[in-house]
């Protein structure tokens, strides 16, 4: 935690000490910053006074009046980028642009145009919320497990659905849609429904909910014939407020995995995003470049990150969120 506030704080430093140097230059000639959320402005639920600081700097409050181009990026997910950025300004004490914020699940609205006009299965999250999102994304046919749920209680017999999940369930005969692909948009709440849901459709025959390809035909089995899973973060772990460390999405893949593994004898294909991903790095870059400089949307100087996990971060060492 010390380590973690001193970090936030050599950031702040970071920013002053150039904040003269850079005054008479172009914005977007930098330097620009990089922060994780949780474990690194937040601890849980409570916000660091360093973090605060830092932001303020960065955004202009430091006797210079200069702003430096900064995102947030998270692993976290399960809303729209609106509404997380209008949270995190109230928590944080500075104006956050959903332009400034990258979550788990953000690079899934360039699938949107691939799979916009076909059903997909959303996984993760509370209630409905990642099937609103995906729907904000473009997703047109979006359906969640409690919806197969609804449509066939024994899918999976241990759910009974509340009348909560009754009132935004989507009533429909699934034994007649054809899925194109599975999406974990969020932290699963329920692993043993969404790994046997999940893995229903990669085992069926065309993605319909009650078929199965034949194991014996060897050429329904070949990875570019498997149904698209795209996971939105790798993270094995993940912290809140209890002393040890959680169960994140990472480890409901691997899950999955070994449990398609065990069942078919075959490898399951899956595409993840998220935190430290070619994909998000080069979607936040982008997000970074119209940050810096509207005009051409692209930024040359240096970043410097900051994150929680010495594995995926450099700690204020300048790190290009992409290749230029």
């Amino acid at each position: 935690m010390r380590f973690l506030s001193s970090a936030v704080a050599r950031t702040a430093r970071v920013a002053n000490r150039t904040a003269i140097r850079f005054l008479s230059t172009p914005a977007h000639t930098g330097p620009a910053f990089a922060f994780d959320i949780d474990g690194v402005l937040k601890q849980g639920e409570n916000v660091l006074w360093q973090a605060r600081a830092a932001l303020q700097i960065l955004s202009g409050e430091n006797g210079t009046g200069k702003k430096y181009p900064f995102l947030l990026v998270t692993n976290g997910g399960g809303s729209l980028e609106s509404v997380r950025a209008e949270k995190l300004s109230a928590e944080l004490g500075v104006n956050i642009g959903e332009n400034q914020l990258v979550l788990s699940h953000s690079i899934f609205r360039s699938l949107a145009e691939k799979f916009g006009d076909k059903p997909v299965l959303v996984v993760g999250g509370p209630d409905d919320a990642c099937r609103q999102v995906a729907t904000a994304y473009g997703f047109q046919q979006a359906y969640i497990p409690a919806d197969v749920v609804a449509w066939k209680h024994s899918v999976w017999p241990f759910q009974k659905l509340t009348e909560r999940e009754e009132s935004y369930v989507k009533h429909v005969d699934f034994s007649q849609v054809e899925f194109a692909a599975v999406l974990v948009f969020h932290d699963s709440r329920d692993w043993g429904r969404d790994i046997q849901l999940t893995l229903d459709l990669v085992r069926s025959e065309g993605g319909v909910f009650g078929t199965a390809k034949d194991p014996k035909d060897a050429a329904l089995w070949a990875p570019e014939k498997q149904l698209p899973v795209y996971f939105s973060n790798p993270d094995l772990l993940w912290g809140n407020d209890f002393e040890q460390p959680r169960f994140g999405q990472g480890a409901l893949q691997e899950s999955m995995a070994a449990v398609y593994k065990m069942t078919t004898g075959h490898e399951l294909q899956r595409t993840t995003g998220g935190k430290p991903s070619n994909a998000t790095y080069h979607f936040a870059s982008g997000l970074l470049g119209h940050i810096a400089d509207p005009e051409t949307g692209k930024y040359e100087g240096k970043v410097y990150m900051v994150g929680d996990n010495p594995r995926r971060y450099l700690w204020l060492v300048s790190f290009p969120l992409a290749p230029h």
